[in-house]
């Protein structure tokens, strides 16, 4: 997802988003290891964590997931400097 929440919450000295290969994407980068009660604070924060549908929900359906899918559209800011650097691609700059 590359949100960076986990860097807000374990701090820049443990966790620095950074864009990697192959897909030149923001993800977490670990500086040092977490303590256990910080790592699971991080984990249960982290949206990418817990991406997918609906049980029960057939391959492309998901619709009892978000409710009706009347289009689905990609978008991303067209200065790649914002781009490879924001949340969601600059999307919503």
């Amino acid at each position: 997802v590359g949100c960076g929440i986990c860097e807000s919450i374990a701090g820049k000295d443990c966790i620095r988003m950074q864009v990697l290969p192959p897909k030149q994407r923001m993800r977490p980068v670990f500086l040092q290891p977490l303590g256990p009660k910080l790592a699971k604070t991080a984990l249960a924060a982290c949206p990418g964590a817990r991406l997918g549908g609906s049980r029960g929900t057939a391959p492309g359906d998901m619709s009892a997931f978000v409710g009706p899918v009347v289009s689905v559209q990609k978008g991303y800011a067209s200065n790649p400097e914002i781009r490879f650097r924001a949340a969601a691609a600059g999307g919503l700059t």
